[in-house]
């Protein structure tokens, strides 16, 4: 537990827990009578839950959010890193230049051979365009997304468990009217989503508060390092880059060796 002002509201017996509200209590003098989530547990389980929050004081103590040197652990992966990197940096420059005559080809070899009136000319940017575009428009998502984490946390946590099973469901039951062979992939599809709800609403609904803690506790701590907006951004591009990289080498190392 976070470090603050400690509890306020006593009884006979030390602090109460009161619902809706908001509780700090300094991890390292922890103790059974003083943390209110505590009260009305078996005994040996409270001093079990005191000795992992006082351990984990301990380890925060240690290891800081944002210490000032970090131990490299995986500096054995860096030249393979490197080398595979440079690898596809090269091969994607020399594909990139054989895409025309690349498409050129599967153009030919297709069953009913377009005529030089009806081929289309293979514009590199007309690969990038939707690709950037789908981009640009998931990261906008992805900001209203954190957006909505931060004011409406519950709603976040509710939606995104049922909205699964509900489109699944709801796609069950497209396949069951169109009926024919798909009518009992259908029923299994709805059979699925259904039994997704049903874990939703009777295996892990005691955990869905919990989540919806860690939500907004998480749209709490971007809120307070924005910064890893940032950082997100930059490896969304990273990995987007790395994509269009490997499509370009996949696909013109299968032409030019099939």
């Amino acid at each position: 537990m976070p470090q603050a002002s400690p509890v306020q509201q006593v009884d006979a017996q030390g602090y109460r827990y009161t619902p809706g509200c908001v509780y700090r209590v300094d991890p390292f003098n922890a103790r059974t009578d003083n943390v209110p989530l505590l009260q009305g547990i078996p005994v040996e389980k409270a001093e079990r839950k005191v000795y992992e929050i006082r351990k984990g004081a301990e380890l925060a103590r240690e290891m800081g959010v944002f210490p000032d040197r970090r131990r490299w652990v995986d500096v054995c992966c860096v030249l393979p890193f490197l080398v595979v990197l440079a690898g596809m940096i090269v091969a994607t420059v020399y594909y990139a230049q054989r895409l025309p005559s690349d498409y050129e080809k599967v153009m030919q070899t297709t069953t009913a051979a377009p005529t030089s009136q009806d081929r289309l000319s293979l514009d590199l940017s007309e690969l990038l365009a939707p690709g950037l575009v789908g981009a640009a428009a998931s990261m906008i998502a992805a900001a209203f997304y954190i957006t909505l984490m931060r004011c409406a946390p519950g709603c976040v946590v509710w939606t995104s468990l049922l909205f699964t099973p509900t489109i699944t469901i709801l796609a069950g039951l497209s396949m069951i009217a169109v009926g024919g062979s798909t009518a009992i992939l259908g029923a299994i599809v709805v059979a699925m989503g259904v039994l997704f709800l049903t874990c939703v609403f009777w295996c892990w609904r005691h955990l869905i508060p919990f989540m919806i803690t860690l939500v907004r506790t998480v749209a709490g701590v971007i809120k307070s390092n924005p910064m890893m907006v940032v950082v997100s951004l930059v490896g969304s591009l990273a990995g987007l880059g790395w994509v269009i990289m490997c499509g370009i080498v996949f696909f013109g190392g299968f032409y030019q060796f099939q």
